[in-house]
């Protein structure tokens, strides 16, 4: 198992813990490809998870109704065309912006043409336009919220078209992610107080934004404030884009498998026995027999006789021998190991061949 864990590892660049790792391969019965299918299209995504990626928001709303006013506040940029004359949306086609929240989290928010662009848009369109802004960017392919604008500089509310239009585009299910978001609302008070009573009515959640007249200070708190109104559990999953994802990883997958070789080379330490010869000396013992003569006792030596003494001397002589005795040593080699490339190296490519076919 702990190999299954190594590979799964290895094959994402290890940007994945220990326990999601474990979850995956838990989820897809520990068969490794169906697991990092599953991490690279998003489709992991749990309300348990931990709430360190990116959001999304998705910006509906009719033309003039303060939406790129609103992306221009919250990126500190100028990206977003802010629209001067009626008719014609600014906005011709779906557009990811990114912005930090007060929090340093991320947040892409999705801008799209107005509902009542004199060019009619239709709705398969703005569904398509959203559904390539979200995998052009967003690995995480879910919705955390869908605002819809309404201006206060009005003088009839369009939020109601804009929930129902919402509705027609991502489903029903889309109600928990829809809220209005009230702006302009400073200049025309009662008009954002009589709106946002008729959400009460029909259940939608309802949010006060100015983007003009306001202190640096009270953006701060309002940013805040939002990031916070708008957090949820339970984002819209975008089914589309966990099955282009899917594609994605099968399509890198390919790649990988096509991809040459890499070598992996690794020293691998060992112990053998070897015979060592040694030399090493033993003693022996002799015994050597030493004759000499001494004079007799007695008369026979006064004249001078003389006999024969044997006497016995031992001795140790040293002898040099060689033996082989076992001795353990280490010693090394390199393996050569060809490996495929990691999966996480192909799946930039492999989304950017698909997003070609998409345009």
């Amino acid at each position: 198992m702990g190999s299954l864990y190594s590979e799964f590892h290895y094959e994402t660049g290890n940007t994945v813990s220990q326990e999601k790792c474990a979850q995956l391969l838990s989820q897809n019965g520990y068969n490794l490809r169906e697991a990092l299918i599953q991490h690279y299209s998003g489709s992991s995504y749990s309300s348990n998870s931990k709430d360190d990626q990116g959001k999304q928001w998705v910006i509906l709303g009719n033309t003039r109704a303060g939406k790129s006013t609103f992306i221009n506040t919250m990126t500190g940029t100028q990206s977003a065309e802010v629209g001067k004359g009626f008719g014609q949306s600014t906005t011709s086609s779906s557009k990811a912006y990114t912005a930090i929240l007060p929090t340093g989290q991320e947040v892409s928010l999705i801008d799209n043409a107005g509902f009542n662009d004199s060019r009619a848009i239709s709705n398969s369109d703005i569904k398509d336009g959203i559904f390539k802004a979200i995998v052009k960017g967003n690995s995480k392919n879910t919705i955390d919220a869908v605002l819809l604008f309404q201006s206060c500089q009005t003088d009839f509310f369009s939020f109601q078209d804009l929930a129902k239009k919402a509705k027609q585009i991502f489903g029903p299910s889309i109600r928990n992610q829809l809220v209005v978001v009230f702006t302009k609302h400073v200049k025309n008070p009662e008009f954002a107080k009589e709106g946002m009573m008729e959400c009460k009515k029909l259940g939608l959640r309802s949010f006060l934004w100015e983007s003009v007249d306001i202190s640096p200070y009270s953006m701060h708190r309002q940013k805040s404030s939002l990031q916070e109104f708008l957090f949820t559990k339970y984002p819209y999953r975008v089914w589309e884009a966990f099955s282009f994802m899917r594609k994605v990883a099968e399509k890198a997958l390919s790649k990988q498998a096509m991809a040459p070789r890499l070598v992996k080379s690794k020293t691998k330490y060992f112990t053998e026995t070897i015979q060592e010869v040694q030399t090493v000396t033993e003693y022996k013992t002799i015994t050597q027999t030493v004759y000499r003569e001494e004079a007799r006792g007695g008369l026979a030596g006064f004249f001078g006789g003389t006999r024969t003494v044997t006497d016995y001397v031992t001795s140790q002589i040293p002898i040099q021998r060689q033996i082989l005795v076992p001795k353990e040593v280490t010693r090394s080699r390199v393996e050569h190991q060809y490996i495929m490339p990691p999966l996480h190296q192909f799946i930039a490519p492999a989304k950017r061949e698909l997003l070609q076919k998409l345009y």
